[in-house]
């Protein structure tokens, strides 16, 4: 049995020594069998085997979603007001990454009032198509 797939058709063909066949005779496509009014079984079938070829890699779609926001917490090792960004020493972000030094965009210079380099600090952060943002950041009181 031997499966092809081109663009978003899939065809199925049975081979023995006589040449290519297909469950429906020789040379038939599913499509071909289809349009001559098939069983809609089979094009259900094709359809979940070219859907199947078209998925990625798996994992959870709404983790990796534009646009949700995590809560974070470090400690600031580098301020680049130019860009303007902020390097953190940050905690676990849980459900995104785990704990390491990281700089991130900022949303607004002014969040960077009142932050110094050493600073513990908590805040924000989105994930957009471009990457990181921190859209909320303000310097961490008490534990």
């Amino acid at each position: 049995m031997k499966m092809c797939q081109t663009g978003s058709l899939v065809s199925i063909s049975l081979s023995d020594r006589r040449g290519p066949w297909t469950k429906f005779g020789p040379r038939s496509s599913l499509v071909t069998r289809f349009e001559n009014g098939g069983s809609w079984r089979l094009a259900v079938l094709a359809l979940s085997l070219a859907l199947v070829g078209c998925t990625g890699s798996g994992g959870n779609q709404s983790d990796r979603a534009e646009g949700k926001e995590y809560n974070v917490r470090g400690k600031v090792t580098a301020i680049n007001a130019v860009k303007p960004a902020v390097t953190l020493d940050h905690e676990d972000i849980p459900g995104l990454m785990k704990a390491m030094q990281m700089e991130f965009r900022l949303e607004n210079p002014k969040l960077l009032d009142g932050i110094k380099v050493s600073d513990e600090v908590q805040g924000r952060l989105k994930r957009t198509d471009s990457g990181y943002v921190l859209t909320h950041l303000e310097p961490r009181t008490g534990g």
